[in-house]
């Protein structure tokens, strides 16, 4: 297993993007209260908490015509760093929302990411790793997929 050392970590590198997923997933239920409440940084109303978790499964849905076409034109390596630059974007703009609307584009734009690396990294995984191992890599991309989305929560 030494001598496949960086494939193993390349192969995990590929997941941690899924994180942010995790954290997006659980980010909507703590943070609700805050945003109905007085001290909400924007005017939030409850009926924009379901538009709040909405727009992330919007985005995953969006998100996989696009993840078609990230795959072919970028190719997997490439279509996993723009999801995690999208990721980055996607909180950087919630840590500095000043409307509901922010929020909403924020979580779609995550949903979106979510859903390229969820298809990218296994095909990233497959293509990079020797054939004594793929197997194995393989084989755990869904175990640490749901271990990358509870370590997020």
């Amino acid at each position: 297993m030494y001598a496949y050392r960086y494939q193993i970590f390349a192969s995990l590198s590929a997941t941690v993007s899924e994180i942010s997923d995790g954290m997006q997933y659980g980010w909507s239920a703590p943070i609700t209260a805050l945003l109905l409440s007085a001290r909400s940084p924007f005017p939030f109303k409850e009926s924009d908490v379901v538009w709040v978790e909405i727009s992330l499964l919007f985005g995953t849905l969006i998100g996989i015509p696009i993840t078609v076409v990230l795959l072919e034109s970028l190719g997997r390596k490439t279509s996993i760093l723009v999801a995690t630059a999208q990721n980055l974007l996607a909180w950087v703009l919630i840590a500095f929302a000043n409307s509901a609307g922010v929020v909403y584009a924020a979580r779609f734009l995550s949903g979106i990411a979510a859903s390229v690396v969820f298809a990218a990294a296994p095909v990233y995984t497959a293509e990079i790793a020797d054939k004594k191992i793929r197997g194995f890599l393989g084989s755990f991309f869904l175990p640490h997929d749901d271990w990358w989305h509870s370590a997020g929560v």
